[in-house]
């Protein structure tokens, strides 16, 4: 799992502006004081990507248990199902990281 977070995590670097880097900040509400910046639905995206990474972060952190297990699950699966769309890049690995589910 950390190869696709790692991958993601790249491929949002690649697709956030670089005026704006910095700015997005998931522990942060709004992420910036670059209001204009914020109405944008891509950085808003990225952001909520961000998001979903920190909270995965946080969750590997947590004592072992049922919570934890599910928790980190269900975040894996979110993880795989936003980085899906990026299945397009050579260094995607689909065998390993395609989500559970057929995807049309």
């Amino acid at each position: 799992m950390d190869e696709l977070i790692a991958f993601y995590s790249a491929r949002l670097d690649e697709a956030q502006p670089a005026e704006v880097c910095g700015c997005l900040d998931a522990n942060h509400w709004p992420p910036c004081t670059d209001q204009s910046s914020w109405r944008d639905p891509i950085l808003r995206d990225i952001a909520a990507d961000r998001g979903l990474l920190a909270k995965y972060a946080l969750a590997k952190g947590l004592l072992p248990g049922k919570y934890k297990l599910g928790y980190c699950e269900a975040l894996e699966e979110v993880i795989r199902l936003r980085a899906w769309r990026f299945s397009d890049h050579p260094d995607y690995q689909a065998a390993e990281w395609k989500p559970g589910f057929p995807l049309t």
